[in-house]
């Protein structure tokens, strides 16, 4: 059951890291070098929100699981 959880976490944060940065692509349009600046600040805080959220339901199925 761990080796199942690990994998679920592992492939979890790469879609989280793939999804933050399509939706920080849409949202700032980068089209010259300091929107793409704006676009890679934006998405360093949108993935570490998402990755945040995502470590926290990680977290509690984790306790759910192990019991």
């Amino acid at each position: 059951m761990n080796i199942f959880i690990g994998c679920v976490m592992y492939i979890g944060y790469i879609i989280c890291i793939i999804a933050s940065g399509m939706f920080a692509w849409d949202w700032t349009e980068p089209n010259n070098f300091w929107g793409v600046i704006y676009f890679l600040f934006v998405w360093s805080i949108v993935g570490s929100a998402i990755s945040f959220i995502w470590q926290l339901i990680c977290a509690f199925l984790i306790n759910i699981l192990e019991k």
